[in-house]
């Protein structure tokens, strides 16, 4: 506990609370950063503006529901199995994509932080 005689920092808390919104604000971007290319992707795909506008509200939308799950579920069994979980989705998409040898390696890695 703080004595109550000193002062609280104030400054701290805004650092992390400008931190964080930077970090959340960096994946934000991340994650939407496919809608800039939609223009170019949109003749190759035969995809209109309507269908962009779906895949758009659909990232959205998935991204922000799963993150209050996900966020429960990495505070619950705690951020190691969340982080091995993540790379067992990876290395599905690295077999769907045909990236075998890829996906070997993130079962492998998946497995050892389980074990850890």
């Amino acid at each position: 506990m703080t004595d109550s005689k000193t002062p609280w920092d104030t400054r701290y808390e805004w650092r992390a609370v400008a931190l964080l919104s930077i970090g959340f604000g960096l994946v934000g971007l991340d994650r939407f950063m496919i809608q800039p290319l939609f223009p170019v992707m949109m003749k190759d795909l035969n995809l209109d503006y309507q269908d962009i506008g779906l895949i758009s509200g659909i990232l959205a939308l998935t991204w922000g529901i799963s993150a209050m799950f996900c966020g429960r579920l990495a505070d619950r069994v705690g951020h190691v199995w969340e982080v091995a979980n993540v790379r067992n989705n990876v290395a599905i998409t690295h077999a769907y994509g045909g990236d075998l040898e890829a996906a070997r390696g993130e079962f492998e890695r998946a497995l050892e932080l389980q074990r850890s």
